[in-house]
């Protein structure tokens, strides 16, 4: 009888898949990957255990130090020692960027500066349908700001749109994806993600 189990079948018939997992230390787990189809750039791979390396990061205590982490706690992906409310987690926001944007509309002179983001690999809250709930809000797409490339590395790193909220307005609205990304945009571009959040602050975008 063989002595292979299921499992270390899976693994080996994915190592030597033209799709499946590699790793360049067979015997970490944090270093195995998916690699991607031939048309994608060689470095361009999913790790599936980045996660381990976020949960490492976040719960270092220089880490914790910086970001005033008060609690004794070790920080996990999904915890349950916080119970949302079901009802405020099903609510739309819609309703509230609504709110937002007539709110910079009337208050010209505020600095309001808002930025929807969305992986476009996101298969939770896809790219398409975050576009369809923004176009509902009634805006417009300021003249020669439609899906234009944004870069990183002098490499595409999404599309940005950015809204016409009406002359004189100092606030704006950004509509920014980032491509590769699934729903968690930082585990699966982490640069790009970085570089975002950095233009928003900036208010680059």
């Amino acid at each position: 009888p063989a002595t292979t189990t299921p499992s270390s079948q899976v693994m080996a018939l994915l190592q030597h898949s033209q799709f499946g997992l590699g790793s360049s230390h067979e015997s970490s787990n944090t270093d195995r990957f998916l690699a991607g189809p031939p048309f994608l750039p060689s470095q361009d791979k999913y790790n599936p255990c980045a996660e381990v390396h976020t949960l490492n990061y976040l719960n270092r205590q220089d880490v914790r130090d910086a970001l005033h982490v008060q609690v004794d706690k070790e920080w996990t992906v999904c915890t349950r020692d916080i119970n949302y409310s079901r009802q405020d987690s099903n609510t739309p926001q819609v309703d509230l960027y609504i709110d937002l944007l007539q709110y910079a509309k009337d208050n010209a002179n505020t600095t309001l500066n808002m930025m929807i983001f969305s992986g476009d690999d996101d298969s939770i809250c896809s790219t398409a349908g975050t576009q369809a709930w923004i176009y509902d809000l009634g805006v417009d797409h300021l003249p020669g700001s439609l899906w234009k490339a944004w870069t990183l590395n002098d490499q595409t790193a999404g599309y940005v749109t950015k809204f016409d909220l009406g002359e004189g307005v100092k606030s704006s609205f950004t509509f920014v994806t980032v491509h590769g990304a699934g729903h968690e945009v930082p585990s699966y571009r982490p640069a790009e993600a970085l570089e975002l959040f950095k233009r928003y602050l900036s208010n680059e975008w």
